[in-house]
């Protein structure tokens, strides 16, 4: 009961269901969004496909790194560095799906580029929520990733039947601009809870 009744554990569980749901978005609708918008052959362009994922693998290692660094360094507190890291990798993929609702069928590699910047910083965010499991309960963490985990997974489902259901044209850049914006809003909104109502330190019911 002292668990679900948290504020810092409802602001993790926000934190994390964005980011499943912005990367479930990304990740299942990315291959037809290039095709059918951008007139993009995934096939002969693997290369530039597998870019997005990449830029993943890339950021997440390298601002592991920083993380480290500045918490280490005491230059902020672990629950400042949390909610830092959780907001750049939530606001910057949200302002790229925002800007990538706009870009044109013939502006591909800006099209690339933004989908390289949304994929790649939502690595950043795992800096932030992913983590804040342990600085609430060390002796309950893998309790609370596994109820969050469940919770958010849900919407892992939701994304793309949301995206099935609001885009009817698939060549339409209209349509593609409501998902993208859904995606973004939920990011944000999950940043912004998690930045209010998060918290950095062991709670008294660990």
């Amino acid at each position: 009961m002292s668990i679900i009744t948290s504020r810092p554990v409802w602001a993790l569980a926000a934190a994390q269901t964005g980011c499943v749901f912005a990367f479930a978005i990304l990740f299942t609708q990315i291959p037809t969004y290039l095709n059918k918008v951008m007139d993009f052959n995934i096939k002969d362009n693997s290369l530039l496909s597998s870019l997005p994922y990449l830029s993943f693998w890339i950021l997440g290692q390298t601002m592991s790194f920083v993380s480290d660094y500045i918490i280490n360094k005491k230059i902020v507190s672990p629950g400042a560095a949390r909610k830092i890291f959780s907001s750049i990798g939530l606001f910057v993929p949200s302002a790229a799906l925002i800007l990538l609702g706009y870009t044109k069928a013939d502006q591909t590699i800006q099209a690339v580029c933004l989908l390289v910047a949304s994929v790649g910083f939502l690595s950043v965010s795992n800096l932030g929520w992913a983590l804040n499991h342990m600085d609430l309960s060390p002796n309950y963490a893998g309790l609370l990733m596994g109820l969050i985990n469940a919770l958010s997974n849900i919407f892992s489902i939701i994304a793309p039947l949301s995206a099935q259901i609001l885009i009817t044209d698939e060549k339409n850049p209209a349509e593609w601009r409501i998902i993208f914006f859904l995606a973004a809003g939920f990011n944000i909104c999950a940043a912004m809870i998690f930045n209010i109502f998060g918290s950095g330190k062991v709670q008294h019911w660990n």
